[in-house]
C-alpha cells in the first residue's frame, strides 16, 4: 500500500505544479491526516525531492495538549526542520469580536505565511482529505448553499490575499482511514483533538452520524460520490469565474459605497451567470446566503420595484425599476447629479404647448414665446427657434444608434457615447429624456446638451422654451 500512496501523492503534487526541489511546508496539527502527509513526504521514496519543513500553530484555545512536543519528536525522528508559532485567538476576539473559526483560520494562515517565508518554502500544504471534502459539501447543503458551496475546498490558491505563498491540498483524493492505516504501519502515533468527537458541532454530527447512516442504510459509501461532485463543481466554478472575468460580465458601476447593476441586463443574462456575479460582489463585503441571491434575482425577473433585502453585516440590496443597488444599510441611494430621468412608453410622448407634464419627479414647462428669453441657466432648459422646428415634437428615451449634433462641437456623436463621456451611471442611461422632431432628429438631451438645430438668431420671430424642474426625488 505505501508505494501506491507515494505515487499518488507525487502525481498530485505534479498536477498542483509544485516543482521538484522547491520548498514545501506542511501545516501540521499533530493529527492523523497532517502527520500522514508529513510522513509520506519525509519517507524514503519521496524524501529529498522537495525541501520539506513542518509548521505548527498553537491557537491558544486549549491548555497544553502536547502538540508542539509531539511534533518536535517527529521532526527529530525524520530530521525535518520544525517551525512553531503561538497565536491568541481568544485575546483577538476580545479586542475585535467575530467568528471563532474564521478568526482562528485568519491568524493561522498569517503565522503559516511568516514561517514559510522564514523557512524559504514556496508552498504551504494542508492535509484535507476526500472525507473533509464530503463533510464540507454536506455541511453546506444542510446550511443552504448555491453552486459555490458545493465546491468548498480548493486544491490550489494563494495562502492569503496577495500572498507570495501558495496553498496546496494534495490529499483531496485520499481517504482518512487509508492515511491512518499508513501511520499504523509506519508506527507513527498521532494526537486526537477532543473537539472532533463533539457532536454538538454540525460538522462532527455529519462525520459521526449522517455519513455512516447513509452508508449503512442506503448501501453505499457516500464519501467518494460526494467528493467527485465537489471536484466536478470546482471545474464549473472555474468556468463561471472565467465568464465573470470576460466581456460577458455585467458592467458594475461604483458610486460612493454603492455597487450598481443594470436591472434589464441582469434580467437578460443566464441566471447561472447573473447569480454568480451577485455572489462574487457580495462576497467582497461579507458572507452570502443563497436565499438572498434567489430573492434578488426573482425580483429582477418580476415587475416589482422598490424591494429591499437585508444582507446582514450592515448591508442591503435595493431593486429599483432600472437597477440593483448593493451597499450600506445606512446610506441613501445615490442619485444622478441633476440629470432629469423618466421612463417613457416605447413610442415616446408628444409634446404639447403650454403643458406642464410630470416626468418622474420632474416637471416640464413648455412655452411658446414671441420674444427671446435668453440662454437657459442650466442644461435642464433649452430654447429653440420655433420657425425652424419640424413638428410634431416628442419626448423619448435613447435607443441604439441615436446621434446628436451638439451645439459647439464638430460632427455628430452617439447618444450612448455622450452618456458615457458624461459619466452617467449605466442603469440610468435608458431613462434620459430626449427631445426629437418629426424626423427623429435629436434636438436636446435634457441635462446634458442641446443640438445645433433651430438656434436663435436675429431672424427669430418666436421661440420655444423648455424648462425642467425637480418636483421630488
Amino acid at each position: 500500500m505505501p508505494d501506491h500512496l507515494f505515487s499518488r501523492l507525487r502525481r498530485q503534487l505534479d498536477l498542483l505544479q509544485a516543482p521538484r526541489e522547491t520548498g514545501l511546508m506542511v501545516a501540521c496539527s499533530g493529527g492523523a491526516d497532517s502527520l500522514a502527509l508529513s510522513t509520506l513526504l519525509a519517507s524514503k521514496p519521496l524524501r529529498g525531492q522537495w525541501r520539506l519543513a513542518l509548521g505548527h500553530v498553537d491557537h491558544g484555545l486549549r491548555q497544553n495538549a502536547g502538540e508542539r512536543e509531539h511534533l518536535q519528536v517527529w521532526a527529530e525522528r525524520f530530521k525535518i526542520p520544525f517551525f512553531s508559532e503561538s497565536v491568541d485567538v481568544p485575546a483577538s476576539l476580545a479586542e475585535d469580536p467575530g467568528n471563532l473559526e474564521a478568526r482562528a483560520r485568519q491568524l493561522r494562515y498569517q503565522s503559516l505565511e511568516s514561517m514559510a517565508l522564514e523557512a524559504g518554502s514556496d508552498f504551504v500544504l494542508t492535509a484535507h482529505s476526500a472525507d473533509d471534502q464530503a463533510e464540507s459539501l454536506w455541511l453546506w447543503l444542510l446550511r443552504g448553499t448555491g453552486i459555490a458551496g458545493l465546491a468548498p475546498i480548493a486544491r490550489r490558491r494563494p495562502l492569503r490575499e496577495n500572498s507570495e505563498i501558495t496553498l496546496l491540498r494534495p490529499l483531496l483524493d485520499f481517504r482518512r482511514e487509508e492515511l491512518r492505516d499508513y501511520l499504523r504501519e509506519q508506527k507513527v502515533d498521532w494526537l486526537e483533538d477532543p473537539s472532533n468527537a463533539d457532536t454538538a458541532l454540525l460538522r462532527n454530527r455529519i462525520r459521526h452520524e449522517l455519513l455512516p447512516f447513509l452508508d449503512e442504510r442506503f448501501g453505499g459509501d457516500p464519501v467518494p460520490p460526494s467528493a467527485r461532485l465537489g471536484l466536478q463543481v470546482a471545474e464549473m466554478v472555474d468556468y463561471l469565474d472565467g465568464k465573470m472575468a470576460s466581456d460577458e460580465a455585467l458592467e458594475v458601476l461604483e458610486q460612493g459605497p454603492w455597487r450598481i447593476l443594470d436591472r434589464q441586463s441582469l434580467k437578460e443574462m443566464p441566471r447561472a451567470l447573473s447569480g454568480w456575479q451577485l455572489v462574487g460582489l457580495l462576497r467582497q463585503t461579507g458572507p452570502v446566503r443563497a436565499d438572498w441571491v434567489t430573492g434578488i434575482l426573482d425580483t429582477v425577473q418580476s415587475t416589482d420595484s422598490g424591494q429591499q433585502f437585508d444582507l446582514g453585516s450592515g448591508r442591503r440590496a435595493v431593486v429599483t425599476a432600472e437597477a440593483v443597488f448593493l451597499g450600506p444599510e445606512s446610506e441613501e441611494l445615490p442619485e444622478p447629479k441633476g440629470v432629469p430621468l423618466c421612463r417613457l412608453p416605447a413610442e415616446g410622448q408628444t409634446l404639447q404647448l403650454w403643458d406642464d407634464p410630470d416626468l418622474g419627479g420632474w416637471q416640464l414647462r413648455v412655452r411658446e414665446l414671441d420674444y427671446n428669453p435668453g440662454k437657459p441657466k442650466t442644461l435642464n432648459g433649452a430654447v429653440f427657434d420655433s420657425g425652424e422646428l419640424r413638428r410634431p415634437l416628442r419626448l423619448a428615451n435613447p435607443s441604439p444608434g441615436m446621434r446628436i449634433r451638439l451645439h459647439g462641437a464638430m460632427g455628430s456623436k452617439k447618444i450612448s457615447d455622450l452618456l458615457m463621456d458624461r459619466k452617467l451611471p449605466q442603469p440610468w442611461r435608458r431613462n434620459v429624456l430626449l427631445l426629437l422632431d418629426a424626423r427623429d432628429t435629436v434636438l436636446w438631451v435634457a441635462g446634458l446638451g442641446r443640438s445645433r438645430h433651430a438656434l436663435l438668431s436675429s431672424k427669430t420671430k418666436s421661440s420655444l422654451s423648455l424648462d425642467l424642474e425637480r418636483t421630488s426625488s
